[in-house]
């Protein structure tokens, strides 16, 4: 016969630790924010128009 499978799980009750709130603004905030800037400032800078006199 085989074990219970319920008898080789004591990992199950280990808890992770959660974000702070900081720390969830930065995440899901700050870094989309961010890659917005970057991306808006690269496409002006490359498709800024010529300078003509």
């Amino acid at each position: 016969m085989t074990a219970p499978s319920f008898a080789a799980a004591p990992a199950a009750d280990v808890q992770l630790a959660g974000l702070t709130v900081a720390e969830s603004i930065g995440l899901y905030v700050g870094c989309p924010l961010a890659l917005f800037v970057i991306i808006a400032g690269l496409v002006f800078a490359l498709t800024k128009p010529d300078k003509k006199i």
